[in-house]
This record gives C-alpha cells, structure tokens and sequence, in this order.
C-alpha cells in the first residue's frame, strides 16, 4: 500500500484567551463582524457564514462559525469563565503574527492572556537569509533535466513570442541563474536588461553568456524544434545560443521590492519568473513589486510571468525558501489591483507537489493599462 499524500498543505492556528471583556463575548453582532474582518485580514473569502449559535445554559456563551474558501473560522465564547477560543483551519498559509496581533487589539488582551497553538501538517524550517542561496543547487535542483515542468515552459514562452512578435526592449526581473526564459524572447527582442536581486545568480548567467556550456542545450532544441518543426543541428543550436548572448545588454543588480527610477516607462516587456511570489512571504511587499512591475512597462506594454501556485515555500537542495501562496482567483485580484489588464492565464500541474511544495504553474500574460 502506497502512503497518502496530501494534495494540499494545512494550516491549524488556535488562539485561547482568558479575562476577557464579557460584553464582547455575549455580543453576536461583534462575533459575527469580528469573523468577516479576520476573512478580509487574511485574504480568505467567506463561502458560508457567519452562523452563531448559543452554549448551553449550564455553560453559556456563543459559537461563530463560518466556512471559507480555504476551510473555516470558529470563535467560542464562555461568559462565565471569561474565556473565548479563535479556531482557523487552512489549507492556505497566513500570517498568523498579524493575526495575533489583530485579537489581541481587538479584545483588549495582552499576552499574559492567551494560549496559542499553531500546527502545520507540512511543518518546514524556512530559510529566509538568501545569502545562503546557491546557483548551482537550484539550477540542479529544478533544471537539471527537461522534465515536463519545463517543457511547458519553454512552449508557453515560444507561443507567447510567436503572438505578440517583435520588440524593442525587455526586461527579465528576478532572472536567478537561468537564461531558458530568454530562448524565445532572443529572437524578438532587440535589447534584454537582465535583472536579480542575487549578483551570485547574475556571475552564473554572466559566466554562460561568456563560455556557453551546453547546460540549456536540451531546453535551446526544444524550442527550435517546436519553431522549425523538424530536427535541430548544432550550428542552429550554436547560432541561437550565440542570440541570447547578444541580446542581454545590461546584468545589473536589482531588488524587486524597490522601485528603480531609471526603468519607469521604459520597457515593451517585462517577464518575472518564480521570481516575486519567492522573494518573500509578506504579502504587502509582494503587491508592492507588482506595482513596481507595471510602472516598468511602456502604456500597453506587456507583462509575461510565470508563478507557482499553491506554494508554501520552494526547495533548493536541503533547504526551503519562503513563497507566497498564490491561486487564479488572488492572482487575478493582485494583479488588478496593480494595474494591469489579464490576456490570459493557464496553469500545468506540478510534476511532484509533495516533493516541491507547490501545486503547479501559473502562466500569465498581461498589459499594463493607462
């Protein structure tokens, strides 16, 4: 018998406070506000709900409770006791400090207070000092061959130039080590600044630019095959990576979550792979480099990136970096919310998400509007 795996993480955060004003425990109205502002707070939205019911007389008190789109929210109340118990059940991650913060302001409680537990099923020790990130390990990590995670890659970026056709510029956000991204893009794209936040990621893409090893040789034939639609040679393989290298104007150092005067309506493309969602856990500063993304872009310019969904973190060798959790429905808001005009969005599933972490890719294609 195969073990079962989970398709999705959990989440499971219960707060216990004691001490408590009574007036807000017995009052159904609060309770039933306090539950859509924790939704709203949480990003989380309200499928069912708020339902209260009362406790016994023995044990009075209320029970909210409301369904969510990722699972539930439940406030118990005991008056005689002057306790209350806050229950958040998720298969998406939250930030669950903002979330304390949030109830102990409200309740007026400090933290002698409370109780707290906070359980996650896929519980992983986050690394959140990217000086310790290493190129090689992530290029061997995800790269190492052209599995089907990649192919759908490289054939949503042919398709993707093979529509919106030639441009002058372009700007790659985030690029880490690798320079798949840009097979495509090379032969319809002038001029390509190359950006990351990592100048290890920029030396490794620096270096190939330089020596062209045969790393992305099998991802370079994929591409040309699905261009020419027949067999590949060397010497096409050669001349294309010849192409990228010519293309890539400028490497230059760059963190997403500052805005970079010297790009504001600079760009007929921007791409960002992997790239925003992987930078940080803090979602504020993730809406923030989307903003900083759409003021790159010329009017109409166009936006191509490719995200994961689903994640909790992603894996580099034997550590796990933080990600923002991500599906069509936030990503559509994010993005509006920035900006832009979606074109159109697919997904593929992830090859291994137990292994990965994530549930699979997120392609997008976007305009920037006025």
């Amino acid at each position: 018998m195969t073990e079962q795996q989970f398709t999705s993480r959990r989440f499971h955060f219960i707060i216990d406070a004691f001490d408590c004003n009574v007036d807000l425990l017995k009052n159904q109205e609060f309770l039933e506000k306090l539950v859509h502002k924790i939704a709203k707070l949480l990003e989380m939205k309200i499928l069912k709900g708020p339902e209260t019911a009362p406790g016994i007389p023995e044990n009075p008190g209320l029970s909210t409770f409301a369904i969510i789109d990722f699972s539930h929210i439940s406030i118990h109340t005991f008056t005689n006791s002057r306790e209350f118990c806050l229950n958040i059940f998720s298969c998406k991650d939250f930030d669950s400090k903002k979330l304390e913060r949030f109830v102990k302001r409200t309740f007026q409680i400090k933290d002698t207070q409370i109780f707290k537990s906070i359980v996650r099923y896929d519980q992983l020790n986050i690394e959140r000092d990217r000086k310790s990130f290493s190129p090689k390990q992530y290029l061997n990590e995800y790269y190492k061959k052209l599995g089907k995670e990649n192919m759908a890659l490289l054939d949503w970026y042919r398709d993707m130039y093979r529509k919106i056709g030639s441009k002058k510029s372009l700007l790659e956000i985030g690029g880490g080590p690798t320079i798949y991204q840009l097979i495509s893009a090379s032969s319809k794209v002038k001029n390509i600044t190359f950006t990351d936040y990592s100048q290890k990621n920029l030396d490794a893409v620096n270096s190939w630019v330089k020596n062209k090893d045969t790393f992305w040789d099998d991802f370079i034939e994929h591409v040309l095959k699905g261009e020419f639609v027949r067999n590949v040679s060397k010497n096409e393989i050669a001349t294309r990576k010849k192409s990228i290298g010519g293309a890539i104007t400028d490497l230059v150092r760059v963190d997403a979550g500052e805005r970079q005067q010297r790009f504001i309506n600079k760009f007929d493309v921007v791409q960002s792979n992997f790239c925003l969602e992987n930078s940080t856990d803090d979602i504020s500063e993730y809406k923030r480099m989307l903003r900083n993304l759409f003021h790159y872009l010329k009017k109409d310019g166009v936006l191509l990136m490719v995200a994961l969904e689903g994640a909790v973190a992603y894996k580099v060798g034997r550590k796990y970096y933080p990600a923002i959790y991500l599906d069509k429905e936030l990503i559509k808001e994010y993005l509006k919310e920035a900006g832009f005009r979606i074109e159109n969005m697919t997904k593929t599933n992830a090859e291994n998400s137990d292994s990965s972490k994530y549930h699979g890719f997120l392609f997008i294609k976007a305009v920037r509007g006025k």
